[in-house]
């Protein structure tokens, strides 16, 4: 990644108008642009997936966490002969 927009990142661009509906083909008109229909499309991408993985992470953190409660609850019981 380079942090321009250069003829790569403007091909990569048309691939995801494409693939969102945003232009029919390559050559179609404002293909390539990263206009406001396009910015929008990412951001909702973005917001998708970062939601996503926030859900995915506290799913995780919750299993550790009764991980180690039930782990706690069967050594102390274990303990005390129940």
């Amino acid at each position: 990644m380079s942090g321009e927009f250069n003829a790569e990142t403007r091909e990569a661009v048309k691939v995801f108008q494409i693939s969102e509906g945003i232009v029919a083909s390559a050559d179609a008109s404002g293909a390539g642009n990263f206009g406001s229909k396009t910015q929008t499309a990412l951001k909702s991408k973005i917001e998708n997936f970062n939601s996503t993985v926030t859900k995915e992470r506290n799913r995780t953190e919750m299993k550790i966490y009764l991980g180690s409660s039930a782990d706690w609850a069967k050594k102390s019981a274990g303990g005390i002969g129940l």
